[in-house]
């Protein structure tokens, strides 16, 4: 089975990986966004706090 997720984002980001642990490997996930790249704003904080080295 193939599914394909328009739209990134977080809530687009958090789908694709949900539909990809409950279907486990009967499923192929695709994201589509306009974006090229994704910041994970939660992972923020990491790069304030230099705690990340």
């Amino acid at each position: 089975m193939k599914i394909l997720v328009v739209g990134g984002n977080f809530a687009g980001f958090t789908a694709a990986i949900l539909l990809k642990n409950k279907l486990k490997e009967n499923v192929e996930v695709t994201l589509l966004d306009r974006n090229e790249k994704f910041l994970f704003v939660p992972s923020l904080i990491w790069c304030l706090s230099n705690a990340g080295r």
